[in-house]
């Protein structure tokens, strides 16, 4: 299981503390029977922000399949099991918001070799 810098954890607290109706939770998003599991524990879930995200440094040439897997686990499949487990019960509540949060930052030209797609540097 991924555990965050001791920052992110404070900064998840003191959301909490701000305002107490907000519940985060920690979740390796990659694992799909912690998705199941958060799901069966918490059926009420108001609000799923979908925000981890992983870009591989480096281009294609660089990108091994496994980095190219791990991208996919965390951005795509990862969002793709949140909303399938949840939004079930937000349906059958009649309320509920879903919102995925996506960054720029592999197709920023100030960042060539950033995203797993971009092309080989000329050595």
């Amino acid at each position: 299981m991924y555990w965050p810098p001791t920052s992110t954890k404070a900064a998840l607290e003191s959301l909490h503390r701000e305002q107490p109706s907000i519940t985060p939770r920690l979740l390796d998003v990659t694992d799909a029977a912690a998705i199941d599991a958060l799901a069966a524990a918490h059926p009420q879930v108001d609000v799923l922000f979908n925000c981890a995200g992983y870009v591989h440094a480096g281009g294609i040439l660089d990108c091994d399949e496994d980095g190219w897997r791990r991208s996919f686990a965390i951005n795509v499949d990862a969002m793709y099991r949140l909303c399938r487990a949840l939004l079930p019960g937000m349906l059958a509540r009649g309320s509920g918001s879903i919102v995925n949060m996506s960054s720029v930052a592999s197709s920023i030209k100030g960042w060539p070799t950033v995203s797993p797609t971009a092309p080989p540097r000329p050595r």
